[in-house]
C-alpha cells in the first residue's frame, strides 16, 4: 500500500511523521522501534515510541520510504510510504510481539558501538539515559570513554577529547565545556560519535572529539532545567536552563548557568638532600563563584548557511591557605616549624566570539570560511602573612590578558562509496601580555595547511592518509629587553587501514604523529607562592612535546583489544629545587625526560542478566624513559574500571550504578606513582519520561589521593594531593517542549584548551 498526503506545506525543507501504537487491547506500546527506510539511498530514520506510545520522525528526503515498526528486532508493522509533506498516521494498532527467549537473547547481543575507519558510533537507543536525562549522564555508558566533571579521556589514547555539535568545533575545554555538555537533554539526541584522529582537525594533543548529533526538526521549541546541591567538605550548589528553537531557516540555542563551589585542596611535600630535610603541608580552602552564558544562532538558506556563536565565562574565586613547612636537621624531632597564612583573589574573563560560512558548491564538493576571536583577562592577587619569619608580610599583584584571531578555509570533495578529500589552511595568532613587578610579552604564531583522502578498496577494506605542516613563531621579551625568540616547523603525517569482512568482526590499524605545546600559564615567568618559603614559576623557555602512536586494535560486537606503541619526545614534568642552596623552594616545568611505553587495553560490555548492564576495562603498560634529572629507568602499570547499571523496572526507569576503578602504583615520566582507587555510587530515577531524580556517591572510600615520588642521584622529592573528590549530590533535572532539536556550534578548539 502507497500512502500521500499533501497540504499546504509541501514544499518545507523537513517532514514530519507522526503517530501513535497501541495493542490490540488499546494500551500504548512504549520502547518501540520505528523505521522510515528511504528506497532510493537506503538512508534510515528511526525513533522509539514513549510513554504513551508516540513516535515522531522527521526527515529531509521526499520520496518512496519502508515504514517498520518493531520491538525487540521483531517486525510487527511493515508498509510503505510516499512522503513528500507532513503525515498523521493517528492509531495504529498491532499485535503484542511474541516474548520467548530468542527474542531476549537477539536483543541482549545488539552492539553498544559501531567501528569504523573514522568514527566510533555509540548507540543511543541502547541506554536507559535516552530519555529524560542530561548528555552528561548519557556519555557516560559509552565503553573506554572516561568522564569526569572537568574533562573526557579516551582509554589507551593520551590527551583528552575536545567537544563538536552536529560535527562543529566547540571552543570550550575543561569545566566550562562538560557543563555545556550537561545542558543537553538526551531526548534530543540522534546519535553520539567518537572522531578518532585526523590531520584535517587538528595536530594538538589526542586529536579526537566526541560528536554529539542531535536530532533535526523545524519549527519546535525545546529546554532544560536542572539544579544541584553537593556536599562534601563543604556545601556547594549549581542551577542551569538552556532553550532551543529551530525554524525551518533560522535556529537559535541559548544557555545560562551559574554556580558555587567550595572544595579543600591539600597539597603535601618533602624534599631531602646532603643539606636539607624539608617537609611542606599546605592546606587550602576555595570557594569559587561562576557564570557561563552561550549563544549561538544559525541561518540556512538555498545552498550556504551563515552561524555566529557567542561565549562567556566569569570565574570569582576566593581562597584562604594555612602553610606549615618543617625543617629538620640530621637529628629527628629537633627541627624548626614555620606556619604562615595566605588569602588569595583570582578574577578571570572569557569572550569568544565566531563566524562562519558553508557553501555547497554542488553535489560532490562544499567550502566553508570561519574566523575566531578570543579574548581572556586573568587577574591573580596574593596576600601570605607569616609571624614568625623576618619578611612577615608577602604581596603580588599579577595581570593577564591574552587575544586570539583564528581565520580558517577548509574544502571537501567526496564520492558517495569511493573516496573523499578534504583540504584547508588555519592561522592561529596570538598575542599575550602579563604584568607583574614587570612585563613579559609573548606571542605564538602558528601557520597550517593539511589534506587527507580516504579510499575505499571493495566492501571490507578502507584507507585513510593524509598529512598537515605546521610553521610556529614563538617569541617572549621580559620588561622589553630578554628575548627569547623560537621559529620551528613540523610535518604531522596519519595513515590508517582497517579491513572489515561484516558488522560484527573490525581490525584497524594506525599510525599518527601528533604536538602538545605548552600551555599559555606555563610560560609567563612570574612567582606565584605557595608559601613565604615556596613559590612556582613559569618557564618561557620550554619546547612542545612530540608524540608518535602505532596502533593495532581488533573488535567483535562489544569486544576491543588494542596493541599500541606511544613515543614521546621532550616530555614535560615538573620540578622542584632549591633557591641558591637556600631553603625556599621553587617549581616549575621543564623537557625533562623521553619516554617509549607499550601497552594493551581490553574493553567488553556484556549483560550478564537482563536488568544488569556491565563495562569493564583493563589497561596494561610498560614504559623506559630516558631522563635528564635521573637515571634511566622502566616500569609496569594497569588499571581496571567496572562500571555496572541494575534496573529495577521493565522500563528502565529506576536504576542503581556501582563503579569501581582501579591504578595500580606505575611509572609516568620522572615520577612513580602510588596506587589509587575510586568506588562511586549511583541512584537514578525517571518519572513521566521529563522529570529525573539523581542522587550520587563520588570517591566513597576515599582513595582519590595522588602520591607520587622521585629519587635522583642528590635528592629525593614525596608528594600527596587530595582535592576533595569524596562527595554527595542530589541533582534534579526537568525538561520541557519537545524532544528533538538541533544545536548548532561552530567553535575552533585548540587556542581555548591551553588555557
Amino acid at each position: 500500500m502507497i500512502m500521500s498526503v499533501y497540504n499546504l506545506w509541501a514544499q518545507q525543507e523537513y517532514h514530519c511523521i507522526k503517530g501513535q501504537v497501541q495493542a490490540v487491547t488499546g494500551s500504548p506500546c512504549a520502547d518501540y522501534s520505528v523505521l522510515l527506510i528511504h528506497t532510493e539511498d537506503q538512508s534510515i530514520y528511526s525513533t522509539l515510541t514513549d510513554q504513551h506510545g508516540v513516535f515522531e520522525i522527521n526527515t529531509d528526503k521526499s520520496g518512496v520510504f519502508t515504514f517498520v515498526i518493531s520491538y525487540m528486532q521483531e517486525k510487527l508493522l511493515t508498509d510503505t510510504l510516499f512522503i513528500d509533506s507532513d503525515i498523521r498516521m493517528g492509531k495504529l494498532v498491532i499485535n503484542e510481539p511474541n516474548f520467548n527467549l530468542n527474542s531476549l537473547i537477539v536483543r541482549a547481543k545488539q552492539q553498544t558501538i559501531k567501528n569504523s575507519i573514522q568514527k566510533i558510533q555509540f548507540q543511543v537507543n541502547s541506554s536507559a539515559f535516552k530519555d529524560g536525562y542530561s548528555s552528561y549522564e548519557l556519555i557516560q555508558e559509552i565503553p573506554r570513554l572516561s568522564v569526569s566533571d572537568d574533562n573526557m579521556s579516551y582509554l589507551g589514547k593520551k590527551g583528552n577529547l575536545m567537544l563538536q555539535i552536529n560535527g562543529k568545533k566547540v571552543l570550550l575545554t575543561g569545566k566550562s565545556m562538560m557543563d555545556y555538555i550537561k545542558a543537553i537533554p538526551s531526548s534530543t539526541i540522534e546519535s553520539i560519535e567518537i572522531l578518532k584522529h585526523s590531520v584535517t582537525a587538528d595536530a594538538q594533543g589526542s586529536g579526537m572529539y566526541l560528536n554529539i548529533i542531535l536530532k533535526k526538526i523545524p519549527g519546535r521549541t525545546f529546554g532544560q532545567i536542572s539544579a544541584s546541591y553537593i556536599q562534601a567538605r563543604f556545601s556547594s550548589g549549581d542551577f542551569s536552563g538552556s532553550v532551543y528553537y529551530s525554524g525551518k531557516k533560522v535556529s537559535v540555542f541559548s544557555s545560562l548557568k551559574g554556580a558555587i563551589n567550595q572544595k579543600r585542596y591539600i597539597n603535601n611535600s618533602s624534599l631531602s638532600d646532603v643539606n636539607l630535610q624539608k617537609e611542606s603541608y599546605n592546606t587550602r580552602d576555595s570557594r569559587d563563584i561562576d557564570i557561563s552564558y552561550n549563544l549561538s544562532v544559525d541561518y540556512t538558506t538555498g545552498k550556504s548557511r551563515i552561524a555566529a556563536m557567542y561565549n562567556l565565562y566569569f570565574l570569582k574565586s576566593s581562597q584562604e591557605g594555612i602553610a606549615q613547612t618543617r625543617k629538620l636537621p640530621e637529628q629527628e624531632n629537633e627541627g624548626t616549624s614555620d606556619l604562615s597564612y595566605s588569602k588569595d583573589s583570582i578574577n578571570y574573563l572569557l569572550h569568544s566570539a565566531k563566524l562562519f560560512y558553508k557553501l555547497n558548491m554542488n553535489d560532490h564538493s562544499n567550502l566553508d570560511v570561519s574566523v575566531d576571536y578570543l579574548f581572556k583577562d586573568y587577574k591573580l592577587s596574593q596576600y601570605i602573612f607569616a609571624p614568625v619569619i623576618d619578611y612577615s608580610e608577602l604581596s603580588a599583584l599579577q595581570n593577564t590578558n591574552v587575544r586570539a584571531w583564528i581565520p580558517q578555509i577548509n574544502y571537501k570533495y567526496f564520492q558517495e562509496d569511493v573516496f573523499t578529500l578534504k583540504a584547508g589552511v588555519k592561522a592561529t595568532l596570538t598575542q599575550t601580555v602579563s604584568e607583574y613587578y614587570y612585563q613579559f610579552d609573548y606571542s605564538e604564531n602558528i601557520l597550517a595547511a593539511y589534506a587527507d583522502i580516504q579510499k575505499n578498496f571493495g566492501e571490507h577494506w578502507d584507507l585513510n592518509i593524509g598529512g598537515r605542516y605546521e610553521y610556529s613563531n614563538v617569541k617572549g621579551v621580559l620588561n622589553n629587553t630578554n628575548k627569547n625568540v623560537n621559529d620551528y616547523g613540523n610535518f604531522f603525517p596519519q595513515l590508517t587501514v582497517s579491513y572489515s569482512p561484516n558488522d560484527d568482526h573490525y581490525i584497524e590499524l594506525s599510525y599518527v604523529k601528533s604536538i602538545i605545546r605548552p600551555t599559555f600559564s606555563s610560560v609567563i615567568p612570574f612567582k606565584k607562592y605557595l608559601s613565604p618559603t615556596e613559590y612556582y614559576i613559569g618557564n618561557p623557555s620550554l619546547k612542545p612535546i612530540i608524540s608518535r602512536n602505532l596502533d593495532i586494535s581488533y573488535s567483535y560486537a562489544d569486544f576491543n583489544i588494542a596493541i599500541y606503541y606511544d613515543n614521546k619526545k621532550d616530555g614535560i614534568d615538573e620540578i622542584v629545587n632549591r633557591v641558591n642552596n637556600t631553603d625556599t623552594l621553587y617549581r616549575t616545568l621543564a623537557n625533562i625526560y623521553d619516554q617509549n611505553m607499550f601497552g594493551v587495553t581490553v574493553s567488553y560490555t556484556f549483560k550478564p542478566l537482563r536488568w544488569w548492564k556491565s563495562i569493564n576495562e583493563i589497561n596494561a603498560s610498560y614504559s623506559f624513559i630516558n631522563s635528564s634529572l635521573t637515571d634511566n629507568v622502566s616500569g609496569s602499570g594497569f588499571s581496571f574500571t567496572s562500571k555496572n547499571l541494575f534496573y529495577f523496572n521493565l522500563k528502565r526507569t529506576i536504576s542503581l550504578g556501582i563503579n569501581y576503578s582501579y591504578y595500580s602504583p606505575i611509572r609516568e615520566g620522572i615520577y612513580k606513582y602510588e596506587s589509587l582507587g575510586s568506588l562511586d555510587l549511583s541512584m537514578r530515577f525517571l518519572l513521566k519520561g521529563k522529570f529525573s531524580i539523581q542522587l550520587y556517591g563520588s570517591d566513597i572510600l576515599k582513595q582519590g589521593g595522588s602520591r607520587y615520588k622521585i629519587d635522583n642521584q642528590n635528592t629525593f622529592q614525596s608528594f600527596y594531593t587530595y582535592n576533595d573528590s569524596r562527595r554527595f549530590q542530589v541533582k534534579i533535572l526537568y525538561t520541557f517542549g519537545n524532544k528533538k532539536a538541533q544545536v548548532v556550534n561552530n567553535y575552533d578548539d585548540n587556542l581555548i584548551s591551553r588555557f
